[in-house]
């Protein structure tokens, strides 16, 4: 029977080996290039004379872009129009942009970071400014939905 110092040991050598099986395997890099029957193949060395496309394995957490790209999205999602597509909706859709109105305007008046997404679908950190924005936004939604 195994004691209990012994079992510990070899799971945390064994914890440890994947860690780093796993860090090694996150700096990979891999090929693609196409066959002679025209098939995509992907593999760790492309084969003489073929012309193959590096792929670098980027893991774990992305760096957040600057955030002014997001004050460029705020800035053009401008609802200046609002009153002139009042008269456009269907019967209820004015009663759902007000109350969606309001939860983004209670959002935004929220302690904290506020993070949108960016033109590329990257999420960004809002500013004073880009969050004034915003909460202008959402009380001309709430003047002109919420009648």
């Amino acid at each position: 029977m195994m004691n209990r110092p012994v079992v510990v040991t070899a799971l945390l050598f064994a914890l440890l080996s994947l860690s780093f099986s796993s860090a090694y395997a996150a700096k990979q890099s891999y090929y693609r290039w196409t066959d002679a029957k025209g098939n995509v193949t992907y593999g760790k060395t492309p084969p003489a004379g073929i012309d193959a496309t590096m792929i670098d394995v980027h893991t774990g957490r992305s760096i957040p872009a600057p955030a002014k790209p997001a004050e460029e999205k705020v800035a053009n999602n401008d609802q200046s129009g609002l009153p002139e597509m009042e008269s456009q909706l269907e019967p209820g859709e004015a009663k759902r942009l007000c109350e969606m109105a309001k939860k983004n305007l209670a959002l935004m008046e929220r302690a904290g970071l506020i993070r949108m997404k960016n033109d590329e679908g990257e999420p960004v950190v809002l500013d004073a400014e880009a969050k004034q924005r915003q909460v202008d936004k959402a009380n001309e939604a709430i003047k002109t939905y919420c009648k």
